[in-house]
């Protein structure tokens, strides 16, 4: 009875949480896909990860009397690849209550105290019950207030299930500076600062970003916020960053068909030493060699030239796409760059691979994106690639792109633009809904650009 009550009842919660399911799912998928199986096999091997889960599968205690562990690092360390690690670890043990991992420009801090329940309400069926009878007293606790929705969604709920949740519950928060900005997140961040170490101890949270200072000056002040810095000085981060350069060169002989030595060990302990501690510099390396017509010169190029900053690699790399001395060439690498970095719209993804694929990622059916934040900081900054040709001056290109999304709509946008047979009918009885609605340069679930548009509102308003 128990069983199909609360079936019936999860169901319910399932309709009330439908607005960010899709959006969950997917999310998810795409994170685990940009974090390479080899990634995650040489994260396993470091002494890093036995930290984190030793940590997180025990009890507190006296030294360590809260529920979360904060790892920091600057751009390109390693922490998402370590968190998608730790979730997969957890996930494999049935241990995983929910995984979260945000991005630049897309993640809400609003949505997080919900993603968080909707997550453990799927994994527990206690925890569910709890927050469907929430739901049930109060149907617009969904979009109340997250202080709110902490109380009603979290803390209530896993106090109530807390004698039925036997081992650790882990959730994993990924690049939590991405989640909005300073103003935007201060918050949510207050929240996990001084209301998550009341959630009952079994609930243990992991939490990456780099060290923003409105996130630093919170969570190094709270006693009960567990603190590691992801040090890439340090000589165990070279050693770390060896281990995944031998992975990735083992793949590069085994395609190539080199010698079973190459590169030799010199020229390894080089490259190690360039990437000074950072895995999104040996990565991007690694790439831009397997993407080379003549690895050798291209190897000789990443040591010759002294490319050891990421800045530099980022330099290296765009140097050999194109001729970036002809005009038309630059117009038209701004501008497939400029809609990647400013307007996080679909682009033309074989050009984009062809020219970027060291640096940008796609898949088929799905859109173009940048690797690695580092990556848009790079071209969007006057100091730091002013003076270059693939320089992206947000003021300038930003109303271009503007204009370009007014005409889209202007072109595209019609009566029944999905081409229903009858225009009245709900979308909830057509069966084939998504096929319609993801074809076309606008897509329905878009809302044909408008939150495109909605990013350049600056923008529009010098149009």
């Amino acid at each position: 009875m128990f069983a199909l009550k609360t079936a019936t009842r999860s169901k319910n919660l399932f309709t009330a949480f439908k607005k960010i399911r899709k959006s969950l799912s997917r999310g998810t998928a795409v994170q685990i896909l940009c974090v390479s199986a080899k990634a995650l096999t040489m994260v396993e091997r470091l002494e890093i990860r036995d930290l984190i889960t030793n940590w997180l599968t025990s009890p507190p205690d006296d030294n360590s009397p809260g529920n979360i562990l904060w790892l920091s690092a600057v751009a390109g360390a390693g922490k998402s690849t370590i968190a998608t690690s730790i979730s997969q670890y957890f996930r494999e043990l049935g241990r995983l209550g929910a995984f979260l991992f945000f991005t630049r420009n897309k993640s809400d801090p609003a949505d997080v105290i919900r993603t968080i329940a909707f997550h453990l309400a799927c994994s527990n069926t206690h925890v569910a019950s709890a927050i469907c009878t929430a739901i049930d007293n109060d149907h617009a606790l969904i979009d109340s207030p997250i202080h709110t929705q902490f109380q009603k969604l979290l803390l209530e709920p896993l106090t109530s299930a807390q004698n039925h949740i036997h081992g650790p519950i882990v959730i994993v928060l990924d690049a939590l500076d991405e989640c909005g900005n300073a103003d935007s997140r201060r918050t949510l961040v207050s929240l996990i600062s001084n209301e998550f170490p009341k959630l009952p101890p079994a609930v243990r949270f992991f939490i990456t970003s780099r060290p923003d200072s409105d996130i630093a000056s919170k969570f190094e002040n709270q006693p009960k916020i567990a603190k590691h810095l992801l040090d890439i000085t340090l000589p165990s981060s070279l050693v770390d960053i060896r281990i995944y350069l031998d992975i990735e060169m083992r793949e590069i002989r085994e395609q190539q068909e080199l010698g079973s030595t190459w590169p030799g060990e010199s020229k390894m302990e080089a490259l190690t030493k360039h990437s000074s501690g950072l895995f999104i510099w040996a990565s991007t390396a690694t790439k831009y060699l397997l993407q080379s017509y003549d690895l050798d010169h291209a190897l000789e190029s990443l040591l010759d030239k002294g490319l050891t900053t990421l800045d530099d690699l980022y330099a290296g790399a765009l140097e050999v796409v194109g001729p970036w001395n002809d005009p038309m060439f630059v117009r038209e690498a701004q501008a497939a760059l400029s809609v990647v970095i400013l307007g996080k719209t679909p682009v033309s993804v074989a050009m984009i691979d062809a020219l970027l694929g060291c640096v940008l990622q796609w898949a088929p059916g799905q859109h173009v994106k940048i690797l690695h934040a580092s990556f848009s900081d790079y071209l969007t900054d006057c100091a730091r690639s002013g003076d270059k040709p693939w320089f992206i001056d947000p003021s300038i290109l930003e109303p271009q792109i503007a204009r370009g999304c007014l005409h889209i709509l202007k072109k595209e946008l019609r009566f029944n633009i999905c081409g229903f047979e009858d225009s009245h009918i709900y979308t909830t009885k057509v069966p084939d809904l998504s096929e319609r609605t993801c074809t076309g340069v606008v897509t329905f679930q878009e809302l044909v650009l408008i939150p495109c548009l909605m990013a350049f509102s600056k923008a529009f308003s010098q149009l």
